[in-house]
């Protein structure tokens, strides 16, 4: 990343890459993104006992979101490795909050795929074998599967999906997860992917 710039989003300093546009939103709208955390706050009152899962977590920007509103713990997923050291850096502060890195996809397997905006936003374009030069083998894993890995002892009640048009297959890779927690979900409709 060319420079970072430090972004306050409530109880927490985090640092994004100067080169994309996501800090100046948060700059010309510190409400954004705020229905999260209160939404977190509803559901967590309801079940304290439960955590979330951020698929998408980016540089974390969510997360600090809802930690601010709520005290409860998150577990981040991001695929995108140029951005995963961030996301370590800016949850470092922040206590029950786990990073791990994965594409998520429908379900375990491996496509050829362009990857656009590779470094922030990742997004994942399915192409046939041989289709682009730039194709790459990537494997995907279903939700399901990590959420199996992770055995974690709390059930989500609330599942954030942002990830640039791959949204509506990372939940139905999650199908066993939603039937047994029924969490709420918030998940980003990409209308250009």
């Amino acid at each position: 990343f060319s420079g970072l710039v430090p972004v306050q989003l409530g109880k927490y300093s985090i640092v994004m890459p100067e080169n994309t546009g996501l800090w100046v939103q948060y700059f010309k709208n510190p409400q954004y993104g705020a229905v999260l955390g209160r939404l977190a706050s509803c559901i967590f009152q309801a079940y304290p006992q439960a955590m979330m899962i951020d698929v998408g977590a980016n540089v974390g920007d969510t997360t600090a979101i809802v930690k601010s509103a709520v005290d409860v713990p998150i577990v981040c997923i991001e695929g995108d490795p140029a951005v995963l050291p961030l996301l370590r850096q800016n949850i470092g502060a922040m206590t029950e909050v786990t990073a791990c890195q994965h594409f998520l996809g429908e379900k375990t397997e491996t496509v050829e795929a362009i990857v656009q905006k590779e470094g922030w936003d990742s997004t994942i374009v399915p192409v046939k074998s041989g289709e682009h030069a730039n194709t790459k083998t990537m494997a995907l894993i279903a939700l399901d599967e990590v959420w199996a890995k992770l055995r974690l002892s709390k059930p989500c009640k609330l599942l954030k999906v942002d990830v640039e048009g791959f949204d509506l297959k990372v939940l139905r890779g999650a199908s066993s997860l939603l039937r047994s927690d029924q969490p709420a979900i918030l998940f980003e409709w990409n209308h250009e992917n």
